[in-house]
């Protein structure tokens, strides 16, 4: 049996005291940026430097709905993950030598970025049933 939400539903399971205006149009907006962000290719990164990969890439789908493409990512082949450790050997006395507080703040800023888009997918992941992905 397949259930099928109406066009208009709403999240209301929540018992916060908000302002659901604000909120269902914040939830479309996020919505939105997550939906004009689907299927995207993402490259490995190494030594701050975007790198494609020739390997077959790691397609992320929807848990609810496999049909959509969430992203594909490059896969790191042997040479990608030797020369991330090259590049991190060579790095690492400078970020040694920087100062404690600095090396929390970048690890935070790592955080923050990486969580902000865990949200955002979580918001696609909590989407209503059913949702035409194109609407």
């Amino acid at each position: 049996m397949t259930a099928t939400a109406p066009a208009q539903s709403k999240i209301t399971y929540t018992s916060a005291n908000v302002d659901w205006k604000l909120f269902h149009r914040q939830f479309d907006q996020a919505l939105a940026k997550v939906r004009s962000q689907l299927g995207r290719t993402y490259p490995l990164y190494i030594a701050g430097e975007a790198v494609t990969s020739s390997a077959k890439p790691i397609v992320d789908t929807s848990p609810i709905d496999t049909s959509v493409v969430l992203g594909n990512f490059a896969t790191a082949t042997a040479p990608h993950v030797d020369r991330a450790v090259a590049a991190a050997h060579t790095t690492q006395p400078a970020w040694g030598r920087r100062d404690w507080r600095e090396r929390v703040a970048m690890l935070r800023r790592a955080v923050s970025i990486s969580l902000s888009s865990w949200m955002q997918f979580g918001v696609r992941r909590n989407e209503r049933p059913k949702m035409n992905m194109s609407s």
